[in-house]
């Protein structure tokens, strides 16, 4: 049984070190919203935050249906 990265660097031709960088920069991320959407949960609420979150998602669809210029484009965003 071949891993997910194996499977992606075959799709895509991707190396494991590009697939790899991925996954640390969702890492990465996460570490940096992770303490601002707790104050926003808060502060403002279970609604306020479920609409900010809804939109931040909606924002990150647009912009990964319409820059579609790297074969990478589906597995970020």
């Amino acid at each position: 049984m071949q891993s997910i990265a194996g499977v992606l660097e075959n799709a895509y031709g991707a190396t494991n070190t590009e697939i790899s960088t991925i996954s640390l920069v969702y890492m990465a991320i996460f570490i940096l919203t992770v303490f601002p959407s707790n104050v926003i949960l808060d502060k403002g609420g279970l609604r306020i935050g479920m609409l900010i979150g809804t939109f931040l998602t909606a924002a990150g669809m647009w912009v990964k249906c319409l820059v579609n210029t790297s074969p990478y484009y589906v597995l970020t965003g």
